[in-house]
């Protein structure tokens, strides 16, 4: 790409967002990984973690695989997702600044790991959970990430 493209997609993105009354931020993974924390979903993580645990992420993040290895299940759980620190960045920062703005509507996010400590937005939709919120399977008690 040309860097006079890439200054015309910019000014058109300012534009947009200058004209805009409402918007709402869809995060996914790059969020995470920018911030620190990694794809489980990539090659290298799948590779390692079935390596290290006989499954993949993708088999271990599932209800079924909690209820019938549910001591495997919290292993994984423990050693990879609570562990995953996912810190703040420029892009945050960005929508914060929009919030302070009043355009930003609500923030949907795709990670289960929520948003980085420090950063407060008014209206979240934690699509797949959050860490940040567990509850006992048997007694529906909630627990806090500690």
């Amino acid at each position: 790409m040309k860097p006079e493209t890439d200054e015309k997609i910019i000014s058109y993105i300012r534009r947009k967002i200058s004209e805009a009354k409402s918007i709402v931020a869809v995060l996914g993974i790059e969020m995470m990984v920018e911030g620190g924390g990694y794809d489980l979903d990539s090659n290298e993580e799948t590779y390692r973690v079935e390596e290290a645990y006989g499954y993949t992420p993708e088999d271990m993040i599932s209800t079924a695989f909690c209820n019938a290895k549910v001591e495997r299940f919290y292993r994984f759980y423990k050693n990879e997702i609570l562990s995953m620190e996912v810190k703040p960045t420029p892009a945050y920062e960005a929508l914060l600044r929009l919030q302070e703005q009043g355009k930003l509507s609500a923030v949907i996010n795709q990670n289960f790991h929520g948003i980085p400590d420090g950063i407060r937005f008014n209206n979240v939709v934690e699509l797949n959970g959050s860490i940040h919120s567990n509850k006992c399977r048997r007694c529906n008690k909630m627990f806090d990430l500690n």
